[in-house]
């Protein structure tokens, strides 16, 4: 799992601080994925810890916000 997830961040930092905008919904469900398997691992708040984190890291990409709430399930 560690391998996976090291992984996806890598990716997911990748693609947003490139701005590559086309591919915003496929790393906030990536990520969604990892806060859900994290959390039937039986850590929790671990979706949650995951978009908190992304959103503090590029809190001027509103369309990668927008995309990690659609998938985070977040109603902020």
């Amino acid at each position: 799992m560690t391998w996976a997830e090291n992984i996806i961040y890598k990716r997911a930092d990748a693609i947003v601080s490139g701005q590559h905008r086309s591919h915003y919904g496929e790393v906030a469900v990536l990520l969604a994925i990892v806060g859900e398997i994290k959390e039937d691992m039986g850590l929790q708040r671990a979706g949650r810890d995951i978009y908190e984190q992304y959103k503090k890291k590029f809190p001027r990409h509103s369309s990668f916000q927008s995309q990690m709430k659609d998938y985070f399930n977040i109603t902020k």
